[in-house]
C-alpha cells in the first residue's frame, strides 16, 4: 500500500485542479480508482453541477457596495437600498452559495467522490478532503476574524453612513466616516482579483485515502467509515454541502462524525515537513470564528499527536459544522495525519462505545 506522501506526490503531479476543470474531474477519476482497488470497497462519482465561483460573487458584491457608497453622496435612498442588497447577497453567499453575484459566474459540472460503507453502525465516521485546487488561498492562521468578516462590517458601516445622509447630516465627519470603510472595501476587491497564494490539498486527499484503507484492514466497533473526496471545496465547501443537504432532505444518514484533512498552511512547492505540526482547527471560518465540537477536540488534544490550530478559512469539514454537525479538521503532514487520524478515529470509537454502554444501563 503506497503511504500517504507517495500518494501525495502522485497527485501532486497532476497539476492545478480548479473547480469545474477538466483537470479536477481527471483527479477525482484517479481517486476512485485508488478506493476501487480495495474488494472490500465501493465507490460512485456524483456529478454535480454547480457554480464555484465564490471569488466573483463576493467581488462583484463589493463593487456594488463601493458604487453605492458613491452614489449615496448624491442619492442617500438609492445608494442605502444598494447597500443593504450587497450586504444580503454577501452573507447569503457564505452562507447558501446563492447570491445575485453567484449568478454571474459560470456553472460547472464537478464531482464527489463517494464510498459507503457496508455496515450498520452506530455512527457513521465521514473521512473529507477537497480535491481541487486554488490560486487564492482564503485562509489566514489569526486569533481575529476572517477576510469577509470585514468586507462585511465595512459594508455595514457604509450602510449607517447612508442612513445619515438620508436623516440629512451632510458634514465632514460623516464624508470621512464614510471614506474609511470604502478604500477598505476597494482594497478587498483588489485583493480578490489579484489573487494569492495558491493551495492544493494532495497531502489532505492522500491522507483520506490511506487512513481509509487502515480503517478497512482493522475496522472500528462502533463505527462505519464513509470516504468523501468533495469537490470544489476550497472557499466555500460546495461538494460536501450538496451532499449533506440531499442526506438531510432524504433524511436516511444516521448520526455523523465529518474528520476533514488538508495539507499544512504552506503552498504545494515547500509542503509541510516532519518538524510541522499536526493540529485539529480549534475554530475556523471566514466569517466568525466558528468552534469545532468540543468532545471532538477534547479528544484529538488527548491523542498527544495532534495541536489545537486556528483557520479563517474553510476546512473540508466546516460544512459539516455550519450543518451542526459533529465534525473537526486535522491538517499538517499527510504521513503525520494518518497516524494521528488512526489515535483519533479509535478514541473517537472508545467514545461511542461508552455512550452506548451508559444508555444500555440507564435503559
Amino acid at each position: 500500500m503506497p503511504r500517504a506522501s507517495e500518494l501525495t506526490e502522485e497527485l501532486h503531479r497532476r497539476g492545478p485542479r480548479p473547480a469545474g476543470s477538466d483537470a479536477e474531474r481527471r483527479a477525482a477519476a484517479w481517486a476512485a480508482r485508488q478506493v476501487d482497488a480495495d474488494p472490500r470497497r465501493q465507490v460512485r462519482t456524483d456529478t454535480l453541477w454547480l457554480r464555484p465561483g465564490w471569488r466573483g460573487a463576493q467581488f462583484a458584491h463589493i463593487v456594488l457596495a463601493v458604487l453605492a457608497s458613491l452614489l449615496s453622496t448624491t442619492h442617500a435612498l438609492v445608494g442605502l437600498i444598494l447597500l443593504a442588497t450587497a450586504l444580503l447577497a454577501m452573507l447569503a453567499d457564505w452562507r447558501w452559495c446563492r447570491s445575485p453575484g453567484r449568478l454571474l459566474t459560470r456553472e460547472r459540472a464537478t464531482q464527489n467522490v463517494v464510498s459507503v460503507s457496508t455496515r450498520t453502525p452506530r455512527v457513521r465516521l465521514i473521512l473529507t478532503a477537497n480535491l481541487d485546487t486554488t490560486e487564492h488561498d482564503p485562509r489566514l492562521d489569526t486569533t481575529l476574524p476572517g477576510w469577509l468578516f470585514w468586507v462585511v462590517l465595512a459594508t455595514a458601516w457604509l450602510l449607517l453612513t447612508a442612513l445619515a445622509r438620508l436623516e440629512g447630516s451632510h458634514t465632514l465627519a460623516v464624508a470621512v466616516l464614510q471614506l474609511i470603510p470604502t478604500v477598505a472595501l476597494i482594497l478587498a476587491a483588489a485583493g480578490l482579483a489579484l489573487g494569492g497564494r495558491p493551495a492544493d490539498n494532495a497531502g489532505g486527499v492522500a491522507a483520506a485515502l490511506t487512513l481509509l484503507r487502515l480503517l478497512d484492514a482493522a475496522p472500528p466497533a462502533h463505527l462505519g467509515v464513509d470516504l468523501v473526496l468533495s469537490g470544489a471545496g476550497v472557499g466555500d465547501g460546495q461538494g460536501l454541502r450538496r451532499l449533506l443537504r440531499a442526506e438531510r432532505r432524504a433524511r436516511t444518514a444516521p448520526t455523523t462524525v465529518v474528520l476533514g484533512f488538508s495539507a499544512g498552511p504552506t503552498a504545494p512547492t515547500a509542503p509541510p515537513g516532519p518538524h510541522d505540526p499536526t493540529q485539529f482547527l480549534a475554530s475556523e471560518g471566514p466569517l466568525l470564528p466558528l468552534g469545532c465540537f468540543s468532545p471532538l477536540r477534547r479528544l484529538a488534544g488527548d491523542t498527544g499527536l495532534l495541536r489545537p490550530g486556528i483557520s479563517r478559512g474553510v476546512g473540508p469539514a466546516l460544512p459539516a459544522r455550519l450543518r451542526r454537525l459533529p465534525a473537526l479538521d486535522l491538517r499538517g503532514d499527510p504521513d503525520a495525519l494518518v497516524q494521528a487520524g488512526l489515535e483519533l478515529v479509535d478514541r473517537i470509537d472508545a467514545y461511542v462505545g461508552e455512550i452506548a454502554a451508559r444508555g444500555r444501563q440507564t435503559g
